[in-house]
């Protein structure tokens, strides 16, 4: 099985591409469980709310270890949540590093911040704060020794640099599609 995460700041379409991935590669969708979490228990989230949300996080994989899929496809992940835990709380759980060290996915890709922000009530970093994001989820990527590849592009040329980067990610696996 193949793990695919889709990361970047706000309002870069990492929804639609996991979507759009997963139904071209004939793969699975994990949704983002953030915006499920903070939709259902409201937009006035404590740390404990957000550890609730990484273990939500960690169930979901250790749920599809074994399982017969060729791919899985993340809307977000732990990633992310570290990021939050960091910006937010200025702590992390130790488990969270453990589990992004030991499930790291297979392939990451990094959405670019260049599609227009869309105001929706779950999101809260827009403007100059996509820009610095972008970079924090590059640096954490580095710093986790992660195998990534950026995407940007509007509409259908940044799905099809998407679905391409998955394609490169196969080839050097020597995989047919």
């Amino acid at each position: 099985m193949y793990r695919v995460v889709i990361t970047g700041p706000e309002s870069v379409g990492k929804s639609t591409m996991s979507k759009y991935l997963a139904k071209y590669f004939d793969g699975v969708d994990i949704p983002e469980y953030a915006r499920t979490y903070v939709e259902e228990h409201g937009f006035d989230y404590s740390y404990e709310d957000v550890v609730a949300i990484a273990s939500h996080q960690v169930d979901q994989d250790m749920a599809l270890v074994g399982e017969p899929l060729k791919f899985v496809f993340y809307d977000s992940w732990m990633i992310i949540t570290k990021i939050w835990f960091e910006e937010v709380y200025n702590k992390v759980p130790e488990f969270v590093d453990q589990h992004i060290q030991q499930y790291a996915a297979d392939l990451y890709l990094l959405l670019d911040y260049d599609l227009p922000w869309e105001e929706d009530p779950t999101r809260e970093n827009g403007g100059e704060r996509r820009a610095y994001l972008y970079e924090r989820y590059k640096r954490e990527l580095k710093s986790h020794g992660c195998d990534f590849i950026e995407i940007s592009g509007v509409g259908d040329v940044r799905f099809e640099n998407g679905k391409r980067a998955v394609e490169k990610f196969l080839k050097s696996r020597s995989e047919n599609i």
